[in-house]
């Protein structure tokens, strides 16, 4: 019975150890917590751009076609033939102002081709693709200050004819670059992959880049920078780092840029700079959402990642290079398996030393003769005189 009462008494001992236990368990729980979520951070898709239909192509002139072939291009033009422009650009175009261009549609079929010509807003597609609005939709901005005089043209065979359209610049037009284009379509029916006909919008054009006269603001941003590490198989090997944001046009001219990233860990311990593809062509006010997959990257505990890109134009030349533009945040990159594995190890080397512990003080309490104390005689009672 002694023995009993001895393994069944609560030492502090075990209350330590079974506190040592759960805190383990805890902590385990909030590693696993911190592993399994797909993302560190979620950011907030950029905005979808307006759907069109195919996007304009440029205007290459194609070699002969083949027979029955349908083939045409749009490009710029003098009064009297086409030139040499691969684009429409004008520069320091004040607001209230007006000029004639030009712009020939070549037919390079054997046949007479009839195609609508008429101008739009352009727009970057959520890839950061280059489009501008369908016929449908209904232009606000360049694309609404162009007059074409004609919106229907039947060209000849293997011919080109030139079609004459005015810009005409409002008075309250913002600084900075409008763009768009001038499109050639032929519409019409076609057969699907399930021997339906369907409604076929077929497209070429020719960009605009329109500047109103005023200052410039070369500008890009970086926004809602999200970094999420993964480790590997390996617990010391390193991992991947994919990297997702949001590159912004906030500025009044179209930019392309360089971009480089670097991840490095506490101290700069394990820096690595990465160089990614340029950004796209982003018109402004557009953006276009990127992500990068890092290969190669350590789990230096606090992983600071940063983003940097290096603003540039080839429509024209700006008096001076644009600002870089950076983003920068950090994560934990910890090798969560092995920390894990560590600390499962210690919990049962933890167990198996409190198992044992036990099993000692078990036997000693057992090993011990019980010892009965030896009984008291009651204390005589002392005698009273009778009164």
């Amino acid at each position: 019975m002694l023995a009993e009462r001895v393994a069944d008494t609560d030492h502090p001992e075990d209350r330590s150890f079974r506190c040592l236990v759960a805190g383990l368990l805890a902590l385990l729980v909030l590693l696993g917590a911190t592993v399994l979520p797909a993302g560190i951070a979620t950011a907030a898709p950029a905005s979808p751009s307006p759907t069109a239909s195919p996007s304009p192509t440029a205007s290459p002139s194609p070699g002969k076609p083949a027979p029955n072939q349908v083939a045409w291009s749009i490009q710029g033009a003098t009064k009297h033939k086409p030139d040499t422009r691969p684009t429409l650009t004008y520069q320091d175009f004040k607001p209230g102002s007006s000029r004639e261009d030009f712009v020939a549609v070549d037919n390079f079929g054997d046949k007479p081709l009839s195609l609508t010509v008429y101008p739009s807003d352009a727009f970057n597609t959520q890839v950061g693709g280059f489009d501008v609005l369908p016929a449908a939709r209904k232009s606000v901005d360049v694309g609404s200050w162009i007059r074409m005089a004609k919106t229907v043209v039947r060209v000849p065979a293997r011919s080109s004819v030139v079609v004459p359209f005015t810009v005409a610049v409002p008075r309250n037009a913002t600084p900075g670059f409008h763009v768009g284009g001038i499109v050639a379509s032929s519409s019409g029916t076609a057969l699907d992959t399930k021997g339906n006909n369907v409604l076929v919008d077929r497209r070429v054009g020719i960009r605009m880049y329109l500047q109103v006269s005023g200052p410039l603001h070369p500008t890009l941003a970086v926004q809602n920078l999200s970094v999420h590490y993964q480790g590997g198989w390996n617990p010391t090997g390193p991992g991947t780092a994919t990297v997702s944001y949001t590159v912004a046009n906030t500025g009044n001219v179209p930019l392309q840029a360089r971009q480089s990233l670097r991840t490095d860990g506490l101290f700069g311990a394990f820096a690595k700079t990465t160089e990614a593809a340029d950004v796209p062509l982003l018109l402004p006010g557009n953006s276009v959402r990127l992500t990068q997959k890092l290969t190669d990257v350590w789990p230096g505990g606090r992983l600071r990642t940063k983003v940097e890109l290096a603003p540039y134009t080839t429509i024209f030349t700006l008096a001076s290079p644009p600002a870089p533009a950076v983003g920068q945040t950090s994560v934990w990159a910890m090798p969560w398996t092995w920390l894990i594995g560590l600390l499962i190890v210690l919990a049962a080397i933890g167990w198996s030393v409190h198992r044992k512990l036990r099993r000692r003080k078990a036997a000693r309490a057992a090993s011990t003769p019980a010892t009965t104390p030896e009984p008291t005689a009651p204390a005589p009672t002392p005698a009273t005189k009778p009164e």
